[in-house]
């Protein structure tokens, strides 16, 4: 072990076991907090078992027996309440160590699960595979005859949200979501629904490389809501992505210089997908697969035109509107100038569809700036004379976006809005976002700056997201200054 400080890392410490390390991984285990937990699998002679340090390595871990040697570890939610539970894959069968609340008692009950659910296992991924409600993460399993099923827990709802279920999930305040992650209740036998086999993909890969272990992991590289399965075929030299079109499982292929070993899903630009690094036998290194923007859509003036067409001549809101348009994600690029909005909503009364008021950003895309000392982007000219938000991201917030925003200045941003608990327009005063699923909305180097709500909350910025939401929002270098709200009765999501 090497502990990390801002100088470096220390001189490596020796933690002696009481048998073989077959598999170990770091993350949060039971009730979440500050500190990062770590999971190892020990095997000996005489068993095999799990050891949880929690909260660091200093206090003697917990030990509990596994059915099998260790192949592989993962962690995620894999029951019906928040808490971090620790996948095994052992002996060819799934085991699933219940997250428990430290706060209370330690269960009496054997908190460790052994799914019987397929044949044998020999390699395993977690993610959200398959788009619910809920927002359940699935299994992906390998099958020894080359075929991958997703295991789920229980039936999945997968009709879409209307938008009144969509505003009753997005009304539930951080001090309500704070008391039931408080009061969380670790799980218990037979109460989170039994997992079962939804769906499986033929022929993935060959025997040959199912017995040898074909290396699963999930990635989001399309602009569904649900997560996308890559798998490393070292024997023929492919990566294979799952993802669902539609509702349609869909295979793809990528051919690999040699026999890919490892790959790791990862941002490495602005653009909101990621980047595949992939690692390949008698590779002198890694190599990189990155995601790139389907339409990039560049603006040409700075005045507030709505055509319904971005060409040479393309503002602001056209691009937007070219981009809401437009299949996959995609990108804008906005020069050094100052873009004033001035197409005001009628009768104050909001729309999503980009047609007036604020800018609504209604499919996966990023917006560029040239720096934000010289792009900047507003309501009005004064503070006092906004005619609305700047930017909604997602204002319907039925499903995820991938969306950021980088290198600009949002300033005088206006919201009026009355509250309204349906179309949530009362939100945010720079910029509003919202988000559900596995989606991500980034930031980077950003001003926002003196921008006003006047009924709601977030006079600078609001991020809402549903229960289901597991994405990430990144903020990196963000200023805020002169923001405000002028109504004091109504709390806030996340504002600023």
């Amino acid at each position: 072990f090497m502990a990390g400080s801002r100088q470096g890392f220390a001189n490596a410490e020796r933690m002696p076991q009481a048998g073989s390390v077959d598999a170990l991984l770091a993350g949060e285990i039971d009730l979440p907090n500050a500190a990062i937990d770590l999971a190892v699998a020990i095997s000996s002679e005489a068993d095999t078992s799990l050891l949880v340090y929690r909260d660091g390595l200093v206090d003697k871990p917990q030990r509990y027996d596994l059915p099998g040697s260790a192949d592989s570890l993962a962690i995620g939610q894999l029951d019906d309440n928040t808490l971090g539970d620790v996948a095994v894959l052992a002996g060819g069968k799934i085991s699933i160590l219940h997250g428990y609340n430290q706060r209370e008692a330690t269960p009496k009950f054997n908190r460790l699960e052994t799914l019987d659910v397929a044949g044998k296992a020999l390699s395993f991924a977690l993610g959200d595979f398959i788009w619910d409600r809920d927002g359940k993460t699935e299994i992906a399993l390998m099958l020894a005859d080359g075929s991958v099923a997703f295991a789920t827990r229980g039936a999945l709802n997968t009709e879409p949200r209307s938008r009144a279920e969509v505003a009753a999930l997005r009304g539930v305040q951080p001090s309500e979501k704070a008391t039931v992650k408080a009061t969380v209740k670790a799980w218990q036998p037979g109460t989170s629904g039994a997992w079962q086999i939804a769906e499986t993909s033929q022929s993935v890969v060959s025997k040959a490389m199912a017995v040898k272990g074909a290396v699963m992991l999930r990635g989001h590289f399309s602009t569904e809501d649900s997560d996308d399965l890559i798998v490393l075929d070292s024997v023929a030299q492919v990566l294979k992505l799952l993802t669902v079109e539609g509702k349609q499982r869909k295979s793809y292929s990528v051919s690999a210089i040699s026999a890919p070993v490892a790959a790791l899903a990862i941002p490495t630009s602005a653009f909101v997908l990621p980047s595949l690094i992939v690692l390949s036998s008698n590779a002198s290194g890694p190599s990189i697969l990155p995601s790139a923007p389907l339409a990039t859509f560049v603006v040409s003036k700075t005045a507030d035109t709505a055509d319904g067409v971005c060409n040479a001549d393309c503002s602001l809101r056209e691009a937007i509107t070219a981009s809401n348009a437009a299949a996959g994600a995609d990108s804008i690029t906005v020069p050094a100038g100052t873009y004033t909005l001035s197409i005001g909503n009628a009768a104050n009364i909001n729309e999503d569809s980009n047609a007036t008021g604020d800018l609504d950003i209604n499919g996966d895309l990023v917006i560029n700036g040239a720096g934000a000392a010289t792009t900047i982007i507003q309501a009005g000219t004064t503070i006092s004379n906004g005619i609305d938000k700047v930017l909604a991201f997602n204002p319907v917030c039925g499903s995820g976006l991938n969306t950021g925003i980088n290198n600009v200045t949002v300033r005088f941003g206006r919201n009026t809005q009355p509250i309204n608990l349906v179309t949530f327009a009362h939100t945010g005063g720079g910029f509003d976002v919202c988000n559900d699923s596995s989606a991500s909305f980034t930031l980077s180097d950003v001003v926002v700056d003196q921008n006003t709500n006047t009924q709601g909350y977030g006079g600078g910025i609001n991020i809402g997201l549903l229960n289901t939401a597991t994405g990430n929002n990144n903020l990196t270098n963000l200023t805020l200054s002169g923001n405000r709200t002028t109504d004091t009765t109504n709390g806030d999501e996340f504002g600023a």
